[in-house]
C-alpha cells in the first residue's frame, strides 16, 4: 500500500478504506470511480449474448453492490432502442440507455452522487463514452449498423449533450473523464472537450500497432488538442511486450505532456512497476506544442522534444533513423520490470542503464530518450 502511495498518481475502483489509507499516506492520491457513460450494467453474457450469468457489481462506499436496481426501479423509455428492442453489450453485458431522456439522466446522478460521496471519490470516469459501433456493430444485441453516418453523428452529438450535463449534475467537487477507447476512428467527429478529460485506452505503440502512422498521429494530435486546453489526459498503453515498445509509448507520452497528463504501462489489474518511468528527463522546456507538426524535425526525420534534462526522439515509420548528435549524450535502455512482488520490493535487475552516445540509431517504430547528464 505505501508503494502505491508514492509511486502511483492514483487509481480507480477501490473501496473507501483502501482510499483512505492511499491518502494517509499521500493526501494528494487521485481517486475515479468507474460507472458507464451511456449505460446500466446487467448479467454477464453467455455465448449466444443472453444476460445469464453474475450481476455484475460496483462500488459504493466500501462495498460491491449489483448495479442492476432491478425492472421495477426502470422506466421503459430510459432504454436506447434499436428496431424496437433493448440493445445489450455482449462482451460486457451492459444495456444501452436512452442518455438524453430527463428521467433517465436524474436517476443516473442520484446515483453518481451516492457513490462519488461514499468513496469520497475525485472524479468520475465515464467508461465506454464512446460511439456504441465503435465497439464493434455486432457485439450488440440486437446487431447495429456496421456503417451508418447519420447514426454515428446522431451519436456523436448525443455524447457531447450527456458529457455537458454530466459535468453540470456533479458540480465543481468532481470531475468527468470520458472514457474514449484508442479514439483513433477517423470519422469520428465527437468533441471530448466538452468532458474535464479523457482516459485513452491503446495509446502509443497499441495504436501503432492496429492502425499505423496514421492511426498514431491522429490519436496524437487529438490528445494534443486537448492538453493545449489543459484538460486531464489520461493515457493507458497495453503493447509492454519488449522495451523498445515500452519506450516509444513513453516517449509519445513525452511529446504530448502537459500540466494535467498521466501514463501507465498496463499489463494486468495487478500493481505493477517499469523502471523507464524513473529516468529523470525532467520538466518540458518551453510552451507546449499546438500541434503534432510543431514537434516534427524534417531534417532528422523525427519527432522531438526537448526537456530540461534531455531530448526525446520518436520515430513511428518503417524504417530506421540514424542521427548524429554532436554533444554526448547518455541513451536510457530499461530492462525488466512487471507486477511487482508480494513485498513491493522492487528486484535489483529492474533497472535503467545510461550509455554515453554522440550519435543514435532510432529504430524503426521505436523511440529514444537522452539525457545530457549521466543520473
Amino acid at each position: 500500500m505505501s508503494f502505491a502511495a508514492t509511486h502511483y498518481a492514483g487509481a480507480r475502483q477501490l473501496l473507501r478504506s483502501e482510499a483512505d489509507a492511499l491518502r494517509a499516506a499521500n493526501p494528494n492520491w487521485i481517486l475515479l470511480l468507474d460507472r458507464w457513460a451511456i449505460g446500466l450494467g446487467h448479467r454477464l453474457p453467455d455465448a449466444t449474448c443472453t444476460p445469464s450469468g453474475d450481476f455484475l457489481r460496483v462500488i459504493e462506499g466500501d462495498a460491491w453492490v449489483p448495479e442492476w436496481p432491478g425492472e421495477e426501479a426502470l422506466q421503459p423509455d430510459w432504454f436506447f432502442r434499436h428496431v424496437g428492442s433493448r440493445v445489450y453489450q455482449c462482451d460486457e453485458g451492459w444495456y444501452l440507455m436512452e442518455s438524453d431522456n430527463a428521467g433517465w439522466r436524474a436517476w443516473q446522478a442520484e446515483r453518481f452522487l451516492r457513490a462519488l460521496a461514499s468513496g469520497d471519490a475525485d472524479g468520475l470516469l465515464a467508461a465506454r463514452a464512446t460511439i456504441p459501433t465503435w465497439l464493434g456493430a455486432d457485439r450488440w444485441n440486437p446487431a447495429l449498423p456496421a456503417y451508418d453516418p447519420a447514426f454515428e453523428e446522431a451519436w456523436a452529438r448525443r455524447l457531447e449533450r450527456w458529457l455537458e450535463w454530466a459535468r453540470q449534475a456533479l458540480g465543481e467537487r468532481y470531475r468527468v473523464i470520458a472514457d474514449v477507447g484508442p479514439w483513433a476512428v477517423a470519422r469520428d467527429t465527437t468533441d471530448y472537450a466538452r468532458a474535464d478529460g479523457v482516459r485513452v485506452e491503446g495509446f502509443g505503440m497499441d495504436a501503432l500497432a492496429s492502425d499505423g502512422v496514421e492511426g498514431w498521429r491522429l490519436q496524437m494530435a487529438r490528445v494534443l488538442a486537448l492538453v493545449n486546453q489543459d484538460r486531464i489526459v489520461l493515457l493507458e498503453s497495453r503493447r509492454v511486450g519488449n522495451a523498445q515498445e515500452r519506450l516509444f509509448s513513453l516517449a509519445s507520452y513525452l511529446l504530448l505532456k502537459g500540466r494535467h497528463t498521466f501514463f501507465d504501462l498496463e499489463l494486468s489489474p495487478e500493481p505493477e512497476w517499469w523502471p523507464e518511468y524513473t529516468i529523470p528527463i525532467g520538466a518540458y522546456e518551453g510552451d507546449i506544442p499546438h500541434t503534432l507538426n510543431e514537434l516534427y524535425d524534417p531534417a532528422w526525420g523525427l519527432y522531438r522534444r526537448r526537456y530540461e534534462n534531455g531530448l526525446v526522439l520518436v520515430n513511428p515509420t518503417e524504417l530506421p533513423v540514424a542521427l548524429y548528435l554532436g554533444d554526448r549524450y547518455y541513451l536510457a535502455q530499461p530492462s525488466g520490470g512487471g507486477r511487482l512482488p508480494e513485498d513491493a520490493t522492487i528486484p535489483p535487475e529492474w533497472t535503467v542503464s545510461y550509455i554515453p552516445v554522440t550519435q543514435v540509431l532510432v529504430p524503426a517504430r521505436g523511440a529514444a530518450v537522452l539525457l545530457e547528464q549521466a543520473p
